[in-house]
């Protein structure tokens, strides 16, 4: 019974949702009224899924603070609230009430499955130490006082996460009706330009064309963005890539930012590009946050060779892309960047310094000779 995952989510189904997640990996169970719950917590579990709506049951007000309260020392139960959807931020004296839990970490719906499950798994992970914990009572205090700060990294990456598939689905959205309006307006511009016969309207025509077509590639810029999947790697030209997202990642900075490109011989790395152009969305996403009053914002390709084994990085040539910033980063996408480089057989390599900004760069194994794009 202490592995299991307690769900308590009465309304609707989302008890079922959850434990369709979360079961592929943890054994759960699901607990449809606030007694049963208390009891089931009684007899051992790694972590509790509860719903906010949940928390207001009577019997959970009066009695669940008190046993969170009664755990013993090395006993810190990891609590996953699913947060109400509400229009605003959520008012202090609320994030107060359910921070005062203990252990929680917030998600909020709609809920992404891949966040739930991760969000589970680090729950249980955590639980996890604390029996081993157990184990030693004389390095209990001390594992508690390390649980603090991954708890607050892992719920930071979290949010992270949820905050880069909530832009999705809203870019997805706002990109499909804003093609649908840019079709209109195009189709108008060939209907004028047919039937104009002054010449002064003609250059004026020609300039609404120029700015529709670009509208149209930042369209299709969005929508690549929004339906990014894993895909299996393939050659990738790193200066392509970078182009055909330009006008994205300067939008994404901000109109503060000053975004510009030095661009080596167009190296080659076999690696998923939607993964890679995530990972640059994420550091102009990161660096617009990290200067609100504006700024520089680099993009750079090129190639190294290393010559011997360095760190976890081995000898041989790679093609390298370096993002750097002129503010103080926040760090949340950095996470993302650095699991990407390491899945593509690569590293990154993220120094950052207060006061002179940011930088990251990704190495990636060079394409071998012979790879061909498909």
């Amino acid at each position: 019974m202490q592995q299991r995952v307690l769900i308590h989510a009465p309304r609707g189904g989302e008890a079922t949702f959850v434990q369709g997640v979360v079961e592929a990996r943890h054994r759960t169970y699901i607990c449809d009224e606030a007694a049963q719950l208390l009891v089931c917590l009684g007899e051992g579990a790694a972590a509790l899924i509860i719903s906010e709506e949940a928390l207001a049951d009577q019997a959970l007000v009066r009695d669940l603070p008190g046993w969170l309260a009664a755990q013993p020392l090395w006993s810190d139960l990891p609590l996953v609230v699913l947060a109400s959807e509400q229009p605003g931020p959520r008012l202090a004296p609320a994030l107060a009430r359910l921070h005062s839990l203990g252990n929680v970490v917030l998600l909020a719906w709609p809920l992404d499955a891949d966040t739930l499950a991760s969000a589970a798994d680090a729950a249980v992970r955590a639980r996890n130490r604390q029996y081993a914990a157990r184990q030693h009572p004389e390095d209990s205090e001390r594992n508690r006082s390390i649980e603090n700060p991954e708890r607050d990294k892992t719920q930071a990456m979290l949010i992270q996460g949820q905050k880069m598939a909530m832009l999705g689905r809203l870019t997805s959205d706002i990109a499909h009706d804003f093609n649908n309006l840019l079709h209109v307006v195009k189709m108008n511009l060939e209907l004028v330009s047919m039937y104009a016969k002054e010449e002064k309207v003609q250059p004026v025509v020609e300039r609404a064309k120029t700015a529709a077509r670009r509208g149209a590639r930042l369209t299709g810029q969005l929508l690549s963005f929004a339906r990014a999947d894993s895909l299996p790697p393939r050659l990738t030209r790193l200066n392509d890539l970078l182009m055909g997202m330009k006008d994205l990642l300067e939008i994404s900075a901000g109109p503060g930012v000053e975004v510009e490109f030095e661009l080596g011989d167009n190296p080659a790395a076999v690696i998923d590009a939607s993964q890679l152009g995530m990972a640059m969305l994420n550091l102009a996403l990161d660096s617009r946050d990290a200067m609100p009053n504006g700024g520089q914002l680099k993009f750079s390709t090129g190639t190294h060779r290393r010559q011997e084994d360095e760190g976890q990085i081995a000898a041989g040539d790679y093609v390298v892309v370096m993002v750097s910033d002129s503010g103080s980063g926040t760090g949340l996408g950095l996470s993302q960047v650095a699991d990407f480089a390491r899945q593509a057989g690569g590293l990154a390599f993220i120094d950052s310094e207060p006061g002179k900004g940011t930088r990251v760069a990704m190495h990636f194994p060079t394409a071998p000779a012979g790879a061909q794009a498909p």
